[in-house]
């Protein structure tokens, strides 16, 4: 379960942070969102501290793709609401013009 819990972390850390912002983050605001995210990783961490931060990079990368194809296609996308913690929900679902594309993910 604590998998699961980090990967959710993660996830909802880029999600709200980068995905879901009215405009797009400016390099500082990536860099404080993957300190944020490499600090809570720390304690579980067997990678160096480098190699961490580069993936962090690479998936703040995708979020800010993500956000760029979201704010320009012509419908309306959202995420859906994140289910309560324990839940084991990794990742909510994604709608577009309130439909679900994708339902959320969960974690056994």
């Amino acid at each position: 379960m604590r998998r699961a819990a980090i990967r959710r972390h993660v996830a909802k850390t880029i999600i709200d942070s980068i995905v879901k912002a009215v405009e797009e983050r400016s390099d500082n605001e990536i860099s404080n969102t993957i300190n944020e995210i490499s600090t809570y990783l720390e304690p579980y961490s067997y990678s160096n501290n480098q190699a961490r931060r580069d993936h962090l990079r690479e998936l703040c990368r995708l979020g800010v793709e993500l956000w760029a194809y979201m704010n320009e296609h012509p419908s309306q996308w959202e995420f859906g609401q994140w289910d309560g913690e324990g839940s084991g929900m990794v990742f909510p679902e994604l709608l577009r013009d309130n439909i679900t594309v994708v339902g959320g993910g969960y974690s056994i």
